[in-house]
């Protein structure tokens, strides 16, 4: 494998882009782990892929939508 078309591939790059599906986890594909272990191995950075800012941002606001009031009226509750 240290011969393969992707170690030669990766030996000339700088980094390693790891993109996560929703199907399935990338660690549960043997391929993936060596391509990861040898980024390492060879010193290359190694990046995971995240959801967009915005699919976060919408969770926390809802998030924050539901504590907020929650957390007014426990601290009326507790004040009294």
């Amino acid at each position: 494998p240290r011969n393969s078309p992707f170690a030669t591939a990766l030996k000339q790059s700088s980094l390693l882009m790891v993109v996560p599906t929703q199907s399935t986890s990338v660690y549960s594909r043997i391929w993936c782990v060596y391509e990861a272990f040898l980024a390492v191995d060879l010193g290359k950075t190694v990046f995971t892929a995240s959801l967009p800012i915005m699919g976060r941002l919408v969770n926390s606001m809802l998030v924050a939508l539901v504590l907020s009031p929650l957390c007014m009226a426990l601290g009326y509750v507790v004040a009294q």
